[in-house]
């Protein structure tokens, strides 16, 4: 698995969630793993993908970071 992890302020959760829906779904990519955390300056959502370009292109797109 690959994964990715991106982080944003608690009041963008919806709207970054749609936004990563509609993104995901014009891909057909279907991530494996997704979960979320609240912490202290916002959310961090953790996200895995079966493919290495996948998690890449994603990443790229949201301002995340791959997590090796």
């Amino acid at each position: 698995m690959y994964s990715t992890e991106l982080r944003f302020a608690a009041g963008q959760f919806i709207e970054r969630m749609n936004e990563m829906r509609t993104w995901l779904d014009s891909r057909h990519f279907e991530p494996t793993v997704f979960r979320y955390d609240h912490v202290a300056d916002g959310v961090v959502i953790h996200i895995e993908f079966p493919l290495e370009d996948q998690a890449t292109a994603f990443a790229s797109e949201f301002g995340g970071t791959l997590v090796r």
